[in-house]
């Protein structure tokens, strides 16, 4: 059986998932006593979000029908280099 997802349903569930994730971190933080593992999960944490972010992108523009490939390709070039500018 074929289930149709509407892409703003995927979206969601990625952000819902990510919170999640994030909630759950910030509990084991907050109880761990060591530094490795808050830094193990800090890490873990840096790289869910630029990943969830541009996977939400890239779902969003490829969703869009009137915008050009070469204006998709700006908007994703771009929120990489948000990312890349961030992490510096």
């Amino acid at each position: 059986m074929l289930i149709l997802v509407k892409k703003s349903t995927i979206v969601a569930f990625f952000r819902l998932i990510t919170g999640t994730v994030e909630i759950i971190c910030a509990a084991l933080i907050y109880r761990s006593r060591s530094p490795k593992t808050i830094l193990k999960l800090s890490a873990l944490l840096g790289v869910l979000g630029p990943l969830v972010l541009l996977g939400s992108l890239i779902i969003g523009v490829t969703s869009l029908k009137e915008i050009s490939p070469l204006k998709a390709v700006a908007l994703i070039i771009g929120a990489l280099l948000i990312i890349l500018g961030s992490s510096v």
